[in-house]
């Protein structure tokens, strides 16, 4: 009876303070990469790159492209905020500004499960979001690429209120509409006019950060206008190696950070406190 009532104790305080260390901690964090391996010029040994989506995938503009990424959760909950980082059209000094909201009218996040984004779409839930200039560290080290050097920008939807259930695998896309003559100078922004949204992506063998989830590749999304956006299919190492038109590539994850919701941190919290309680009561009682 006293290794039963033992090995009780040991399996409430490990609950408890379990409760505690999850309730400290985001669900899921696939950041930026540090700058070890940031900006070099072989694909296949670099940690960063750039993906653009929102670009018109046929001659009337009224379906798109958008990139994306699946996620999965270890403990089910709300999610408050999900942050990506976008890479800037407009370079480092440049007489445009880099800012996204100089550059789009609008960036958006659709978000649902992965069974639902290869059936009928993940709807959009969010056109709301605040930026932040990130960078590379240590040292906040800038994105190189064709043309120059381009800011980062970690883009927070905040609010979602979205629900997600340990172990289901859920699906996220983002779409960014140009601002007019935003991006036009093409000495200063590759892509051109006008300004094409660019998520930022990771290897997670080279990055020296946390990558949750990793898996190699990223997903594609097909949009029609006022729709919903569908899978088109994964783009892996191959896909990203033609991309590029290199002979190899370093595959990449859209890079995502999710932060449960403030109810759900103080849930865990309180599930945690309260093991610790009954755990002293025992022990007193006794």
């Amino acid at each position: 009876m006293k290794s039963l009532n033992a090995a009780m104790r040991v399996l409430l305080v490990g609950a408890a303070l379990g409760g505690l260390a999850h309730a400290g901690v985001v669900f899921l964090d696939r950041g930026l990469p540090n700058s070890t391996n940031v900006n070099g010029v072989n694909p296949a040994t670099r940690s960063n790159e750039a993906w653009v989506t929102g670009f018109p995938t046929d001659t009337t503009n009224t379906v798109f492209n958008l990139v994306g990424d699946n996620l999965s959760f270890a403990n089910s909950g709300i999610i408050n905020s999900l942050t990506v980082f976008e890479v800037a059209n407009n370079i480092v000094g440049g007489a445009s500004s880099s800012l996204p909201t100089a550059e789009f009218s609008s960036i958006s996040l659709y978000l649902g499960t992965d069974a639902l984004a290869t059936t009928t779409g993940i709807p959009l839930v969010s056109s709301s979001y605040y930026a932040n200039p990130v960078g590379y560290q240590p040292g906040n080290v800038n994105f190189v690429g064709n043309g120059g050097t381009f800011p980062i920008y970690a883009l927070t939807f905040g609010g979602l209120n979205f629900a997600v259930t340990a172990g289901t695998v859920y699906d996220f896309a983002l779409n960014g509409v140009g601002n007019p003559g935003a991006c036009a100078n093409p000495l200063s922004a590759p892509f051109g006019e006008p300004c094409l949204l660019a998520l930022h992506g990771s290897n997670a063998a080279l990055a020296g950060t946390p990558q949750d989830g990793a898996d190699g590749q990223f997903i594609n999304f097909n949009l029609p206008v006022g729709g919903t956006a569908t899978v088109l299919g994964a783009c892996n190492a191959a896909c990203q190696a033609s991309t590029l038109g290199v002979a190899s590539v370093a595959a990449t994850d859209i890079d995502v950070i999710v932060n449960p919701e403030p109810a759900t941190l103080w849930g865990t919290l309180g599930a945690g406190l309260i093991g610790l309680m009954l755990y002293a009561r025992k022990r007193r009682a006794a």
